[in-house]
């Protein structure tokens, strides 16, 4: 690795870092944060999912936007959305009520994060579509790391000071993050032009053809694009409704707070090997067959927990992050990267970014919230493991058509 490219490669990893720490509050301390402040589940589940289902839209219509636009790029669009939602954060914290007004700003913080998340892998795959040679397993395996350390201190900051702790630290983390994405050196694509592709298939991408269709024709000029996409949707509606209501879980296990932190970070520990080694599995099994076998992986994840009634069961459970979302998220990245043409990947990321944490996350955390308040920690447990062995099946589709 050139020095240039190991420059670049730090500050990505100081981009996730920071990110996946401040979404870890958005996010994965959604539940504890908004059940302080008086809401109900039912409640929790539609902020996010609304949040989710704005950021499904928005997605693709921003990076339509920057395409075409001539100043903006997702450098400055990620800048501005991070100070937005830093500036609602602080909202939240120093507004005394818990009503309407609470529930308004955090679904905007919610969908403002999501949304930057195809950002950050559109922003790494155009730099090493430029012939920079960054490891994008890497970055995001070390946000995943520091996301799980941050999952264990948080859980007994949570503990020992309340939950009014956790919007100061979203703001502080939020502000590291933008100091990392003004820092790193990124240069815009030039429109339709063919570029490196990350690990191969450089004549397979340049497919003869249908350059001057619109992209609302990726799906008819892509035929394996809408089963991914909607296998994508139903293993993270799993993952999303189990990781928003794992507090619950871990009280149906007999565990506290300080217990949802080490759980987390067990999940998010086991990331950062298999996220660092994504490109080199990506080529030896392709990225269709992992894909398949990481949403066996959320299913086995899913029933394992169903029988968790100790913390215990629940921990090994959480181990098998590292063939569930360890595997799907990076190498999904580089499924777009190289089965879509150079001028349509930045569309295809937006599409995975929309469908995974967008509507998977929206339509999981809805529906997560109801069964959770009308049927029982259980029925949801099931209903996340249904839904990820049917996305298994989806995926088989998408290999058969592409």
């Amino acid at each position: 690795m050139s020095n240039e490219s190991k420059k670049y490669q730090i500050i990505y990893i100081f981009m996730h870092i920071f990110f996946w720490i401040s979404y870890l509050i958005s996010w994965s301390y959604t539940a504890v944060y908004l059940t302080y402040r008086g809401q109900s589940s039912t409640t929790i589940g539609l902020v996010t999912g609304i949040g989710a289902i704005i950021s499904v839209i928005a997605q693709p219509l921003l990076t339509s936007f920057i395409e075409k636009s001539h100043f903006l790029d997702i450098k400055k669009l990620i800048i501005f959305i991070k100070m937005l939602s830093l500036g609602f954060a602080a909202l939240i914290h120093f507004i005394p009520t818990n009503g309407l007004l609470i529930i308004v700003l955090f679904t905007l913080v919610c969908m403002l994060d999501v949304s930057l998340t195809s950002m950050y892998n559109s922003i790494c795959m155009d730099t090493v579509n430029r012939g920079i040679n960054i490891n994008f397993g890497l970055g995001r395996g070390a946000g995943s790391c520091f996301y799980a350390i941050s999952s264990v201190v948080f859980g007994y900051l949570v503990k020992d000071a309340g939950p009014g702790i956790l919007m100061p630290l979203y703001i502080l983390f939020s502000l590291l993050a933008v100091m990392a994405v003004v820092a790193f050196p990124y240069v815009k694509p030039a429109l339709n032009k063919g570029n490196v592709v990350l690990e191969k298939n450089d004549n397979d991408l340049e497919r003869a053809g249908g350059s001057d269709k619109k992209r609302n024709g990726l799906f008819s000029k892509y035929p394996f694009l809408m089963p991914f996409l909607v296998s994508t949707v139903l293993v993270f509606m799993g993952h999303s409704m189990f990781n928003m209501f794992l507090i619950n879980v871990i009280e149906r296990a007999k565990g506290d707070s300080s217990s949802m932190g080490i759980a987390l970070a067990i999940a998010a520990a086991t990331e950062l090997p298999v996220m660092s080694f994504a490109t080199k599995l990506s080529k030896k099994f392709t990225t269709t067959k992992l894909l398949m076998i990481s949403t066996l992986f959320f299913t086995f994840k899913m029933l394992l927990s169903f029988f968790a009634f100790n913390m215990a069961i629940l921990f090994i459970a959480q181990f098998m992050q590292c063939g569930a979302f360890a595997i799907y998220t990076p190498v999904a990245v580089y499924y777009i990267n190289e089965k879509l043409e150079s001028k349509d990947r930045a569309m295809g990321q937006s599409l995975n970014g929309a469908f995974s944490l967008g509507l998977g996350g929206a339509v999981g955390n809805i529906i997560g919230g109801v069964i959770v308040d009308n049927f029982g920690v259980p029925a949801m447990i099931l209903f996340a493991a249904g839904i990820s062995l049917l996305g298994f099946f989806f995926m088989l589709l998408a290999k058969k058509r592409g």
